[in-house]
């Protein structure tokens, strides 16, 4: 997928949103994507290289994720994240 920046966001902003780390992991689906219309999943995964989005209808997922570092630094009173997954 290619990210356009039609806004003309700060590039740093652009290059943290292109630089996105996550993974669903060893899962086969994401819970995000299980309960997304699954002809909407079948076209994203055979079109996926040849898809655009814009940096900026993605700003809150950063600042999702942004908040998700500042919470791994809490004191560890009680699980901020846990990943759950189950086999077939």
């Amino acid at each position: 997928m290619r990210i356009t920046n039609k806004f003309n966001l700060p590039e740093s902003i652009v290059n943290a949103i292109r630089n996105d780390p996550y993974t669903s992991g060893p899962c086969d689906i994401s819970v995000t994507r299980l309960i997304s219309p699954p002809r909407k999943v079948a076209l994203e995964r055979q079109h996926y290289k040849g898809l655009k989005e814009d940096a900026s209808d993605r700003v809150w997922s950063l600042f999702g994720q942004a908040m998700h570092v500042v919470l791994e630094r809490a004191e560890h009173v009680a699980d901020t994240e846990t990943r759950h997954s189950i086999e077939r």
